[in-house]
């Protein structure tokens, strides 16, 4: 209880096992966006790292994701596996995410760089790597243990965020403005999914109200769309644009 009172206000509970899932369970990625927000700007300001060419970062974060399978495979062979506080090492410590973001960072470097000369090929990378991650995900149970494995759909997922970054996708149904402000409130959705549904639960026991599951989805989703939408108009956006004020920035987002 107290290192969750401690940590879990300043957004360091993901490193510290027995409390990453503490208080609201989504909001231990808070603390690997705190870890990566602040592990950027020394990216950044290494003139060393910054100069890597996006081949670079991929191979680098690429090898550090192998590690991070070494090490996870260490700890499932050497520990308890069903050990809560190896379980969250293993899912939530921050340093453990870095490998996708150092991927991230190079698939952005690639597609700013040569996104123009892969424009035709884009389209059909998006459809093939969609096709494959539904046929993985659809026959996984029967499949061996590495087809599904975070190497293999590290990988897949990198060729869909690759052929989603083309013209002709950017350019149709996708970039339609209800679409946009899903995807504007699409991390409120993920944050405040479980703590949302929890009250909705109690409120449902509290009153003795009985809701089939269909119909507690709709007004589960309902109420989720609703909070999340206030959420982000009268909080997120707001301290966004104050935010940019703050650092210098007048021109407005492209949300705003």
């Amino acid at each position: 209880f107290i290192g969750g009172l401690v940590l879990v206000p300043i957004l360091l509970q993901a490193w510290y096992p027995p409390t990453a899932l503490l208080w609201n369970i989504p909001a231990w990625s808070l603390s690997v966006e705190l870890f990566l927000y602040c592990t950027f700007p020394l990216i950044v300001r290494s003139s060393s790292i910054s100069a890597w060419p996006a081949s670079r970062f991929v191979l680098v974060g690429f090898s550090l994701l192998l590690l991070k399978v070494g090490i996870t495979n260490a700890i499932e062979y050497t520990a308890n596996p069903q050990s809560e506080a190896w379980v969250a090492l293993v899912l939530y410590f921050p340093p453990f995410h870095l490998p996708y973001f150092l991927i991230g960072i190079g698939l952005s470097r690639l597609i700013r760089v040569h996104g123009s000369s892969l424009t035709r090929a884009l389209p059909s990378l998006l459809v093939s790597s969609i096709l494959l991650v539904a046929v993985l995900f659809g026959t996984r149970n029967s499949l061996p243990a590495w087809a599904v494995s975070l190497p293999v759909l590290t990988v897949l997922f990198s060729t869909m965020i690759i052929g989603g970054a083309s013209n002709y996708v950017r350019s149709g149904s996708l970039t339609s403005s209800s679409l946009l402000f899903l995807g504007d409130i699409s991390y409120s959705m993920y944050i405040l999914h479980w703590p949302l549904s929890l009250c909705l639960m109690s409120i449902a026991r509290k009153f003795g109200i009985e809701i089939s599951g269909n119909q507690y989805f709709f007004v589960y989703f309902t109420i989720l769309l609703l909070v999340c939408s206030a959420t982000f108009l009268i909080v997120e956006r707001p301290a966004r644009r104050k935010l940019l004020r703050i650092l210098g920035y007048d021109r407005k987002a492209s949300y705003a």
